[in-house]
């Protein structure tokens, strides 16, 4: 028997991770592919908190070239980190929508840091 869980959708479209543009659309390519209402078929109640927007503030610099938006990273894993844990308060399994590798810094320390 399934059991069902309480899952919390949460959007977080970011392009801070990669060279190219597009993964921001992710968040977006799930909800048209009606996985929350696969999730809900399946027996479990969804809630899609929408997307989340960041404010990164100043881009500071970094002695490695390689290392692109360090501040948008930054912004992104704190948020992700809040509404993760928010979730979970609640009881929730919260599903990350995303497009980007950035964004695993965030959900993995959410749920990580679960009490």
């Amino acid at each position: 028997m399934t059991q069902i869980h309480a899952i919390t959708l949460i959007g977080a479209p970011a392009e801070s991770g990669g060279a190219r543009a597009g993964s921001a659309m992710g968040p977006d390519a799930l909800r048209n592919a009606e996985l929350a209402k696969a999730l809900a078929a399946a027996g479990h109640a969804v809630t899609d908190l929408g997307n989340h927007a960041i404010d990164a503030g100043h881009q500071p610099p970094h002695p490695n070239p390689a290392v692109h938006h360090l501040a948008d990273y930054a912004a992104w894993t704190r948020a992700l980190q809040r509404v993760g844990r928010q979730a979970m308060g609640a009881g929730a399994v919260p599903i990350f929508l995303g497009g980007d590798h950035s964004i695993a810094a965030g959900a993995v320390s959410a749920v990580a840091r679960r009490d």
